[in-house]
């Protein structure tokens, strides 16, 4: 049983980056086997669950009703909640199906992933909008909310208990591509720079290239046809998710790919997990240092017809970033992590014609087929 499941891209709120969300305790403990964690992204925090028990653990609402269920059988989700379709969105809005606005229709259960591990973004763990931050402590941790989520295991009610802190921290993170920009005749390649990268290809050559995902499956095909997306890959899902649109098939990096068309043009912009540092703050040794310290290295393999390429990248932490002043912003950006973002709104501006009205075409052609009968399961697997 499954269901088509959209989300709107609507920002109700991104990652402060003096935000840390903070599990504190899990009550009762649960066995061996099953683990629960917090991770805050540069997008907004999630919580991911892994449970290789053969018993279930659920996740409810606030109501008490279960919503995400994970375990022996995979993951099942219940389309027929709002928190389903919120949980998939990682700015806390979605636009929810009209079956499940009402709060008495019966469990719909869709199937999103066949393992047993899953993240989500928990947006009870999220500060409020109406919450005013405090200014940024001088130095040191001010805590500005807490949080509890409920659980099921089996019979055994479980609370996740824990905080939002303001902390202090003055560095910034900086990813760099390291390999050419021009991997295989025809393909070009830049890297947004920041905490999470993006990676922007480009391919004018007649041969489409294949973007390998991170667990060895394609993940997109990038050629004369327009760029087309494999929508079982892992790497594909936790993409659609950070843009806060919610995938229609089951993340199955072992399943044979099902390609779809994302937009007509010859290029794509995405988001690169295996170039993102999970790390919220470097360890003190590296923060004390003065210079730029490489915290990551990472690879993204491309395939074009016989012809194999690897892009390699750097993911580096900058201490005591500051904004330059406007002669050294047009002379370099080496020491200023915040130009991850600027970077993002240049190019998203100079391929206008490209990436950006392929994310158009992406919206329309999920918008238009929000009015389709359900069938098919949204997925996210854990990254």
């Amino acid at each position: 049983m499954a269901a088509t499941l959209r989300a709107a891209p609507v920002r109700a709120h991104e990652m402060d980056p003096h935000l840390r969300t903070v599990m504190e305790s899990v009550i009762p403990a649960l066995p061996a086997g099953v683990t629960v964690s917090v991770r805050n992204t540069v997008i907004s925090s999630e919580m991911l669950v892994e449970n290789h028990t053969q018993t279930e653990l659920q996740l409810l609402t606030d109501a008490g009703r279960v919503f995400l269920r994970i375990g022996p059988q995979g993951v099942l989700g219940d389309l027929n909640t709002p928190e389903w379709y919120q949980s998939n969105n990682p700015y806390g809005t979605a636009n929810i199906p009209t079956p499940a606005q009402n709060p008495n229709a019966p469990p719909f259960w869709g199937r999103a992933s066949h393992d047993p591990d899953w993240g989500w973004f928990e947006h009870r763990m999220h500060p409020k909008p109406t919450v005013d931050l405090p200014p940024p402590p001088t130095s040191g941790v001010q805590t500005i909310s807490r949080w509890i989520v409920p659980l099921r295991y089996g019979n055994q009610d479980i609370k996740v208990l824990g905080r939002v802190d303001y902390v202090t921290f003055k560095g910034g993170y900086k990813a760099v591509l390291t390999s050419t920009p021009t991997p295989i005749s025809g393909v070009n390649v830049s890297v947004i720079p920041g905490r999470l990268p993006g990676v922007f290809l480009e391919n004018t050559g007649t041969v489409p290239v294949v973007v390998m995902g991170r667990e060895g499956e394609p993940m997109l095909r990038i050629g004369p046809a327009g760029t087309e997306a494999n929508l079982h890959s892992p790497s594909w899902v936790d993409n659609l998710k950070d843009h806060g649109d919610t995938p229609t098939v089951e993340a199955d990096a072992s399943a044979p790919p099902q390609w779809s068309l994302v937009h007509p043009e010859p290029r794509e912009l995405w988001l690169e997990t295996r170039g993102f540092y999970t790390r919220e703050i470097p360890p003190d040794d590296i923060i004390a240092r003065k210079q730029a310290t490489v915290l990551l290295r990472w690879s993204v393999p491309l395939v074009q017809g016989t012809k194999t390429a690897t892009l390699t990248g750097t993911t580096s932490y900058i201490p005591e970033a500051q904004p330059p002043s406007t002669a050294a912003a047009a002379s370099t950006d080496d020491s200023v992590p915040w130009v991850g973002l600027a970077m993002w709104v240049i190019l998203l501006a100079l391929i206008g014609t490209g990436a950006v009205l392929g994310l158009r075409w992406r919206r329309a052609r999920m918008a238009a087929g929000a009015a389709a009968p359900r069938a098919g399961a949204g997925a996210r697997r854990r990254r």
